[in-house]
């Protein structure tokens, strides 16, 4: 019997780096050899500009030798492709990444052909519950691509239980379209690896500090957390370090930090090379992380797999994630965020086991056995 082929749009986990580019590699890590077992697999992928893909080696590396899994490029761009996928005119769509019986996209979308036989993931919908947080530019591709593909795609899939309400709630969604198949913890954070001397001073780590991870955008409340860190620092001098990517709209939180990091109370570790992550967490007193809106929460599960004391927003996707493992904060009281920075404390032995077995439920492989129940559900319909 001829076997279905099943595309993967794997754009994401060549193209983007942490958040939804690690969820895109880790979650095809752990499926892509089952789902060859079964399917005509091939990924694809197109590249953010007419270059070459930010993560080519990372993602290509997912990929299990002698499957029969191809990989393509496409010859244009994403943003092309979302343009010619809106002309009305399947033929140009099909040549444009080909024929398939069943598809996946661990980022949002797929491409207009495919989505009526796809599977499409949908991390948040932080561009309709927080829209002033977005450029106008991305707040309306988001708005008009997103809402389009989750109605149209055969099933969707959800990072957690919130997101996954948000969204049948939203769009008006069948709920049993709608599976969790959620993101998960890289078992390197919880080996707890330590910085030889050499590179904790080279990249400037004090004995002692608090942490942030997440890109500096308007949703991520550096804004609420940088003030909070002011009055944390004049009580308690331990400095925050960043970790993240500049993202949009930041403008005035970069300058902020500018000026903190003068005075010793921010430590900015903008451009860290990933590797350098879970010792950074498994080094830190605590790891702050106070969104907006979340769809999941993904430093705060790093951290508890780390044994790192939490502080995070009161908010039900990550209060979801961290299971009562975590001191919970409004995440625009300044007073509250920074009485809970200054009186944090690292987690005792005790309480770093208990974080690292709540951390340990969310595991890769329970993911990727999610993901392919639900394609292989799809093709008995398709």
């Amino acid at each position: 019997m001829t076997r279905q082929r099943l595309l993967v749009d794997a754009s994401a986990a060549f193209n983007q780096g942490a958040g939804i580019g690690r969820y895109a590699r880790e979650i095809l890590r752990s499926s892509l050899p089952n789902l060859a077992k079964h399917f005509d697999l091939q990924l694809w992928y197109a590249s953010d500009d007419r270059g070459p893909a930010r993560y080519l080696d990372q993602a290509t590396q997912v990929v299990p030798e002698g499957t029969g899994i191809t990989i393509a490029r496409s010859a244009f761009s994403r943003r092309r492709i979302d343009q010619l996928s809106r002309l009305p005119v399947d033929l140009l769509a099909r040549w444009i990444i080909g024929r398939a019986d069943l598809a996946y996209s661990p980022d949002f979308t797929l491409p207009t052909s495919v989505q009526s036989c796809g599977l499409v993931t949908v991390h948040d919908l932080a561009f309709e519950i927080i829209p002033q947080a977005y450029p106008p530019g991305l707040l309306r591709y988001l708005q008009n691509v997103v809402p389009r593909n989750v109605r149209e795609a055969k099933r969707v899939a959800v990072v957690s239980r919130t997101t996954r309400i948000d969204v049948i709630e939203r769009y008006n969604i069948p709920p049993e379209r709608v599976v969790v198949i959620p993101n998960a913890v890289d078992k390197r954070f919880f080996e707890r690896p330590q910085f030889d001397s050499e590179t904790q001073k080279a990249l400037g780590l004090p004995n002692r500090y608090l942490l942030a991870v997440g890109t500096i955008e308007p949703r991520k409340n550096y804004a609420t957390l940088l003030a909070a860190q002011r009055l944390a620092f004049a009580s308690v001098p331990r400095p925050l370090v960043i970790v993240g990517r500049s993202g949009w709209h930041n403008a005035s939180e970069l300058a902020t930090i500018a000026t903190m990091t003068q005075n010793g109370s921010v430590i900015p570790l903008l451009d860290l090379p990933d590797e350098h992550l879970p010792a950074v967490y498994a080094a830190a007193d605590a790891t702050v992380y106070v969104p907006l809106y979340e769809g999941f929460g993904l430093p705060v599960l790093e951290a508890m797999a780390s044994g790192t004391t939490v502080i995070t927003s009161d908010i039900p996707s990550v209060r979801e994630v961290a299971a009562g493992h975590a001191i919970i904060v409004p995440p625009l009281d300044v007073e509250a965020v920074a009485h809970a920075m200054s009186t944090a404390e690292p987690a005792s032995d005790a309480e770093r086991t208990e974080l690292q077995t709540a951390a340990a439920t969310y595991r890769w492989a329970d993911s990727a056995t999610l993901l392919v129940q639900t394609i292989e559900e799809m093709s008995r319909h398709a």
